[in-house]
């Protein structure tokens, strides 16, 4: 009975002993397949973005960052963390405890910044007023940054508009360019659109500027194929044409003295 009850400890202590061995080997294991690695998987491009490792305070990290991502700061052997700026698809991974505790891979998306639009005249007259321009808008976008050169903002253009109306000057050239920050939270690219400005049209008169006291029927031309004429004559009365489609007007011409005629238009060109 004694042999038997020996016999019976020592069977016992070893399968305590295995019994403990498997629970350190299972704990071990439980213990590496929780490591993780926290940062953002989605990321705007060349924005620094932070991933740090789940256990901290160690001395012997191993990080690699794939090609696309450029380490701005830690990445060392006692950081836990690495700060990446990204400019495409990429991994960020990280081992410690000579390799025996591995991180799973974290894979990384950049997202392709938008194009703003420019929508609007590309081409005005000098000194055009309250020109509108529109932009992408209706998709979570915000944070609008509008500029103009060779005009100046009259309405919109604020950091939430998607308009901006401008009223430009003599310049032959001007520009209106936007940018803003997507629904991802990014930054767009920056639209620069070039804005062709036309100087004014200097009409012309063609006809007599010597006439004889009371002459009738004397008539005056412009330039054709414009529109929106406005004539106008002192000294004498219109007979014929003068209105805001006619290029031409004849002029009954009153007592000896001076008199002028005048005439604008809206370009066709």
């Amino acid at each position: 009975m004694k042999k038997t009850s020996i016999v019976e400890r020592k069977t016992t202590s070893l399968l305590l002993r295995i019994a403990l061995l498997i629970t350190l080997i299972t704990a071990y294991s439980i213990g590496a397949l929780a490591q993780s690695i926290s940062g953002p998987t989605e990321v705007c491009p060349l924005v620094t973005v932070q991933y740090t490792a789940s256990t901290t305070g160690l001395s012997d990290y191993n990080w690699q960052v794939s090609a696309g991502g450029s380490i701005i700061a830690g990445g060392g052997a006692t950081d836990d963390y690495v700060d990446v700026q990204w400019t495409s698809n990429g991994t960020v991974d990280v081992d410690w405890d000579g390799g025996s505790s591995v991180a799973p891979t974290v894979n990384v998306s950049v997202n392709t910044p938008e194009t703003p639009f420019v929508s609007g005249p590309y081409t005005v007259c000098a000194g055009a007023t309250s020109v509108g321009y529109t932009t992408n808008s209706g998709s979570g976008q915000t944070d609008y940054i509008w500029g103009v050169t060779g005009g100046v903002i009259v309405g919109g253009g604020g950091s939430s508009d998607a308009f901006v109306n401008v009223d430009w000057g003599s310049a032959v050239s001007g520009e209106v360019s936007v940018s803003y920050t997507d629904a991802f939270g990014c930054l767009s690219l920056i639209t620069n659109q070039s804005i062709t400005i036309e100087p004014l049209p200097v009409p012309t008169i063609g006809g007599d500027i010597v006439v004889c006291e009371n002459e009738a029927g004397v008539q005056y031309t412009t330039e054709s194929g414009n529109s929106s004429y406005t004539w106008y004559v002192s000294g004498g009365d219109i007979a014929e044409g003068g209105s805001n489609t006619d290029d031409y007007v004849t002029v009954n011409w009153a007592a000896a003295g001076s008199g002028f005629v005048e005439v604008s238009y809206i370009s066709s060109s």
